[in-house]
């Protein structure tokens, strides 16, 4: 089995305190983790790491309409596989729908982890600004 490697734990944008010490989130967690923080950071936010985050946010704030769907998912996807340096091996399904009641897109994506055969999902609300 692959390692997916440990990070600090992090939920609603918080890192996640065990008493004095700060939780940590490690394999299949972690990928869940890192996908969801990558697919959320704007592409070149970071100051040390220049080639992480993606373009999606820009894609999902444009018209909700073919065209930018099928460039938003093709973002996601390529930002998934990103993830870990090769923790996703492969993106079996990634789609993006809009959530009638509030207007938030909705990404549902299904992938397998390196050296693994049965699939994971994700799915996130991604709430554009």
């Amino acid at each position: 089995m692959m390692n997916f490697g440990a990070d600090f734990l992090i939920l609603n944008g918080e890192f996640v305190w065990e008493g004095d010490n700060i939780a940590t989130v490690s394999g299949e967690d972690n990928v869940q983790q890192q996908a969801y923080l990558r697919l959320i950071t704007d592409l070149g936010e970071s100051v040390f790491f220049a080639d992480y985050g993606s373009r999606l946010q820009m894609y999902l704030s444009k018209p909700f309409n073919d065209e930018n769907k099928k460039k938003a998912e093709a973002e996601a996807k390529a930002t998934l596989l990103r993830v870990g340096d090769g923790w996703i091996e492969q993106v079996l399904e990634c789609r993006i729908e809009l959530e009638e009641t509030s207007g938030k897109k909705i990404l549902f994506a299904k992938y397998l982890l390196q050296g693994e055969t049965i699939p994971r999902e994700i799915s996130l609300k991604m709430e554009v600004i």
